[in-house]
């Protein structure tokens, strides 16, 4: 992935990754420590990108259309910063149990306090 060393840009605060069908994990970010946005549309990855709590300046997470291809079952641990984040119309297993109190991919969204699952609000640090 685009790292510093590789001419990596800097202070980009907003990311798309779309429409990309490469089997195995997500890519590395790294390198975009101050991303404040970023997006994971239409993806075929085994696992999300690992690093995502190393993007200390991260405010909102989308995670969508991802359904047909999705193979995540786990999200990786996330950065305190984030204040939102959005699931929706990826595979049912993984909505689920980021809804299931107690689940571990509900643990480790449960300090966000904006939480959209299918189009659906939950406010609050505690669902």
């Amino acid at each position: 992935m685009v790292c510093k060393e590789n001419g990596g840009p800097n202070n980009l605060q907003r990311l798309e990754l779309s429409v990309w069908i490469q089997w195995g994990p997500g890519p590395g970010l790294e390198a975009f420590i101050h991303l404040r946005v970023l997006w994971l549309t239409r993806f075929s990855w085994d696992t999300l990108p690992a690093n995502l709590e190393h993007l200390i300046s991260l405010k909102e997470l989308f995670i969508c259309f991802c359904r047909r291809y999705c193979k995540v079952q786990w999200l990786p641990t996330l950065p305190q910063s984030i204040e939102e984040f959005h699931l929706s119309c990826c595979n049912c297993e993984l909505i689920k149990s980021c809804q299931t109190v107690g689940h571990p991919n509900w643990q480790k969204i449960k300090h966000i306090p904006r939480k959209i699952f299918s189009g659906r609000a939950q406010e609050g640090s505690g669902r």
